[in-house]
């Protein structure tokens, strides 16, 4: 299947014709080339010498970076040629109507003002509250965890005989030399 899509923004380059695709800094240039046959396009230097750019065969695309104007011709006949760089790249909307107006803040209520400072530190006092009643809980069962009474039917323990863990000693509870196992 050949995809030639619109027929409209093909141009035909005839032979010894130059189509020239203005452009200042180098960038990708993809050429879709149509023609009957083998198609030599040739690449105009700025003293107007033809240099070999490519021999695409049928419908086929060639491309390659260049930087400036790129002038292209051929030698043959009945080659159609496509590029991008044809197509508009932007439009001008004239009397465009503009939905981005920044609306100014109205101001607020100075007693609103202050009932929303109030309600800003009672809430930090709150959480304030929260978290030092979670570090309070987490001491608590961090210590409540430290002596611990088991009682086991494992073989070997005495029945129902209570084994108390011993509490885990700190470092710095210890005489110097000693280091807890």
């Amino acid at each position: 299947m050949i995809k030639l899509d619109s027929l409209s923004r093909w141009n035909r380059l005839e032979k010894g014709a130059v189509l020239t695709l203005p452009g200042d800094a180098e960038r990708r240039i993809r050429l879709n080339v149509n023609s009957p046959g083998i198609a030599r396009l040739f690449l105009v230097t700025g003293d107007g010498e033809p240099v070999f750019l490519a021999a695409p065969e049928r419908r086929d695309v060639v491309e390659f970076a260049h930087g400036g104007n790129v002038s292209i011709t051929t030698e043959d006949n009945d080659v159609f040629v496509y590029t991008a760089e044809n197509e508009p790249t932007f439009s001008i909307i004239e009397n465009a109507e503009v939905f981005t107006q920044i609306a100014e803040r109205a101001a607020r209520n100075p007693d609103m003002e202050h009932l929303l400072y109030l309600q800003q530190i009672n809430m930090e006092r709150r959480f304030a509250q929260l978290a030092n009643d979670m570090e309070s809980r987490t001491r608590d069962a961090y210590d409540a965890g430290k002596a611990t009474v088991v009682k086991s039917d494992a073989p070997g323990a005495a029945a129902n005989s209570p084994l108390e863990l011993e509490p885990e000693q700190d470092s710095d509870d210890l005489p110097p030399g000693n280091t807890p196992e």
